[in-house]
């Protein structure tokens, strides 16, 4: 006797589906590895606590706190009181002299670097 039952591949997943949960799982891994590098940066390394050194702001992760100066493990950071990295600004500037000014990251500012190290 022979059955007019149909058999059907339910092994083999929609790749939309397959697609959705790669995404999701390198998601759930980028976000365990950024927790896990802040709690080291705050709790285990030997750099400056961030709360001394930043300030929120409401569309930047932090700004630079005006006038503060702070250190560990022979790491220094300071700004200025116009919350610039580094000594107080001259203003005017200089007649000859030229300003450059720099934007970015931790490349530009770096709190691992101690103050006589960066940029001048």
């Amino acid at each position: 006797m022979q059955s007019d039952a149909t058999i059907t591949d339910t092994s083999s997943k929609s790749p939309i589906r397959s697609i959705a949960l790669i995404v999701f799982v390198v998601f759930i891994n980028l976000l365990l590895f950024e927790g896990l590098s802040q709690a080291y940066l705050r709790f285990v390394s030997n750099m400056p606590n961030y709360d001394l050194l930043f300030q929120t702001h409401p569309f930047l992760a932090g700004v630079p706190k005006p006038g503060i100066s702070a250190g560990r493990s022979g790491i220094r950071i300071s700004h200025n009181t116009s919350g610039f990295r580094g000594a107080e600004i001259k203003d005017p500037e200089p007649p000859g002299n030229i300003r450059i000014v720099t934007i970015g990251g931790s490349s530009t500012y770096c709190v691992s670097v101690t103050d006589s190290a960066t940029w001048p």
